[in-house]
């Protein structure tokens, strides 16, 4: 059986020819847009860090403008969720006093 690994949304799977491997097959993971509440998401500490303000504050104008055109990526830790991707546009949305939020949930491990 193949091993399948999944990298930002999309699947690997080797691909196999007379039994010998020849390259891989990428096919696209099934992410659900969903909406979730604001205060569920946690920021890592780290990942914190990196929130520029006025970068913040140029996308909650655009958000004003357009709306969420782009969910964030989360997982899932206990009762929450752990941001991937997007700290920027929730932050966004939080300074504009909004409590929910689209965000795709990935399945995705700790390493």
């Amino acid at each position: 059986m193949p091993r399948l690994s999944v990298r930002r949304g999309l699947f690997v799977i080797p691909a196999m020819m007379d039994g010998a491997p020849r390259g891989l097959l990428t096919c696209c993971a099934m992410l659900v847009k969903q909406s979730l509440s604001i205060s569920d998401i946690r920021v890592p500490a780290k990942r914190g860090k990196t929130l520029d303000a006025a970068r913040r504050d140029l996308l909650a104008e655009d958000l004003i403008e357009h709306g969420q055109t782009t969910p964030i990526q989360v997982r899932s830790e206990g009762s929450g969720y752990i941001l991937i991707e997007g700290l920027h546009r929730l932050e966004a949305l939080r300074l504009l006093g909004e409590i929910r939020i689209d965000a795709y949930l990935v399945r995705a491990r700790q390493h």
